[in-house]
């Protein structure tokens, strides 16, 4: 091969490269379109983003150049969408579609048309394998590119993973496949209970909330001299029926307040419903404490209950989720909260009980109030102002270990009921009465110090134990 053969060669082939290289990066910058899906029992929720000046080129008129959609423009739009995108099943015919809530939004400096859609299926279509077909802009910019993302699919238990991108539609496949003949109500149902649970787990406000009130399930208040005081320890026994109360009493709360939210019959703005959980906590660390009413925490349990389910419907909600979907999702995730509540019963109760007729009870119980005190006045104040203060900056940090708590308690526990064997096994002085009876010297002081003033239930020795 001659040297200017070998010249021409070297040149086409770089001035391939080059070529290639700037399709690419022109293809890169390109703004594409996205379709977001949300699979419900029966229908599929969409969201759409299609950048204006694609959507110029496409049909040719220019929209929403003011940043806002006249009613003539979106009515435009709403026929162009149903013309051009449609889902339908295998073989059968297209869905039934309704397009609405237009508006204009800026992404990444890049202006497009937001848009939502619902699509739903003929009476006995089959939901086993979905095709969705999208040519907008496609049918006329055949460069363009529509990214097809799943977010949630409910009869396949994904409800709040990341977005997944499950295909692309170009001007040689318009068409995207999703295929969920494995899908069931039942993944949907253990997933909103996964959810739940979840919920409860993270939600460090309404674990502590929870806990303080299982700190006086071993006590009893009673009213004299005109002083509401803890005065008596319950039994084992009469300790875990007041759990059972208290427990129900939030359950049935929240449950009502929940159900009335999900489906749109009550609504309440979210930072009053989160700044009256911080209100619930602060209440609750002053009954531990020194209690309000006479069994209070059962009355405090099913009247902030009803705050806390709202505060549980803002979850769910956020799923989009309505009609049998709804229904079905909410049994799942109030089952994942009990679930969850029942785990914390379960974690916390019986160190309770180990020391509950131990002085060291008293000191634990002040304290774990004046902790949850502290920590639900930083929240309300934070809640209340919308801006993160020091002491809400502390709690942000100290959240991620407060697993620790339970553990602590434990170690808590069995080092006072250790002590206080070790203590009963220790030989006492006596003294003889001069009525021949024998006298423990120590019993008064020790009854005393017994549980911080506080009487045994059974003992008959009517000491006081706050």
């Amino acid at each position: 091969m001659t040297r200017s053969r070998q010249s021409f060669v070297r040149f086409a082939l770089a001035l391939v490269v080059l070529t290639r290289a700037g399709v690419a990066a022109a293809h890169a910058s390109a703004p594409t379109s996205l379709v977001v899906l949300d699979v419900l029992a029966r229908d599929v929720n969409a969201e759409l983003e299609l950048p204006l000046d694609q959507l110029a080129l496409a049909r040719g008129v220019d929209v929403g150049r003011g940043r806002a959609l006249t009613p003539a423009e979106t009515e435009s739009l709403r026929v162009y969408l149903g013309e051009h995108i449609r889902l339908s099943s295998p073989g059968g015919r297209a869905w039934r579609s309704r397009f609405g809530d237009f508006s204009v939004r800026v992404r990444d400096g890049v202006p497009a048309v937001h848009a939502s859609a619902v699509f739903a299926p003929e009476s006995g279509a089959d939901t086993g394998q979905l095709e969705l077909f999208d040519d907008a802009i496609l049918h006329r910019v055949v460069s363009h590119r529509i990214y097809v993302a799943l977010r949630r699919d409910f009869g396949r238990g994904q409800l709040d993973a990341p977005e997944r991108v499950i295909g692309v539609c170009l001007f040689s496949q318009k068409t995207i496949v999703l295929d969920r003949r494995d899908e069931s109500a039942w993944r949907g149902f253990v997933a909103t209970a996964r959810l739940g649970m979840r919920h409860i787990a993270d939600g460090v406000d309404h674990l502590l909330f929870l806990f303080l009130l299982l700190l006086v399930a071993p006590l009893i208040a009673s009213r004299e001299a005109g002083r509401v005081r803890w005065s008596q320890w319950r039994t084992p026994r009469d300790s875990l029926r007041a759990t059972l109360i208290v427990v129900t009493a939030f359950t049935a709360g929240h449950s009502v307040s929940l159900a009335a939210a999900a489906f749109g019959v009550v609504r309440l703005p979210a930072r009053a419903v989160e700044a009256s959980i911080a209100v619930s906590i602060l209440v609750t660390a002053v009954h531990a404490v020194r209690p309000l009413i006479p069994r209070g925490e059962r009355y405090i349990a099913a009247t902030f209950g009803l705050i806390h389910g709202f505060a549980f419907a803002e979850t769910l909600a956020a799923l989009g989720f309505h009609g049998p979907t709804l229904a079905l999702s909410l049994l799942g995730f109030n089952l994942g909260i009990e679930v969850m509540q029942l785990a914390v019963v379960v974690a916390v109760v019986p160190w309770l009980l180990l020391m509950r007729d131990r002085p060291m009870y008293a000191s634990v119980r002040v304290t774990c109030a004046s902790i949850g005190f502290a920590a639900a006045s930083a929240w309300l104040v934070e809640r209340l102002t919308g801006k993160e203060n020091a002491a809400s900056h502390v709690l942000a940090l100290a959240v991620p270990h407060a697993w620790i708590a339970v553990p602590s308690l434990a170690v808590i526990a069995v080092v006072t009921k250790l002590g206080a064997r070790t203590e009963s096994r220790a030989p006492r002085p006596t003294t003889r009465s001069t009525s021949g009876r024998v006298k423990n010297e120590n019993v008064e002081a020790r009854a005393a110090s017994e549980l911080g003033g506080v009487a045994a239930v059974g003992a008959g020795n009517g000491e006081w134990v706050d």
